[in-house]
C-alpha cells in the first residue's frame, strides 16, 4: 500500500469539497482515506490499475495537487501512462 499526500486542496464552495471526497470513493485502488490539519492521505492499494491510475490523475489536477506523489505509482503497466502525463 501506498500513501498519497494531497497537501493544501482548495475548495471552492461546500458542494466542491462533497465532490472531491465523492470522487476519492469511487476510485477503486483507494482503501481509506485519511485527513491530517490541511493534508489528505489517500491509503492506495497496489499495484493500481490504469483506469484508477487515470482517475486519480484527473483528481490531483481538477484540484491542482502535485502531481509528483503519483510517480511512486509508476511500474510497467502503468509506466506509458507517466510518458503520456506531464508531471
Amino acid at each position: 500500500m501506498i500513501k498519497l499526500r494531497c497537501s493544501r486542496v482548495w475548495f471552492y464552495s461546500p458542494a466542491d469539497e462533497s465532490g472531491f471526497f465523492y470522487f476519492i470513493k469511487q476510485i477503486k485502488a483507494v482503501q481509506f482515506v485519511e485527513g491530517l490539519g490541511e493534508d489528505v492521505f489517500l491509503h492506495i492499494k497496489t499495484p493500481i490499475t490504469l483506469r484508477s491510475l487515470r482517475d486519480l490523475i484527473g483528481l490531483f489536477r481538477r484540484y491542482n495537487i502535485d502531481l509528483a506523489d503519483l510517480k511512486r505509482l509508476k511500474n510497467k503497466k502503468t509506466a506509458k501512462i507517466f510518458e503520456q502525463v506531464p508531471m
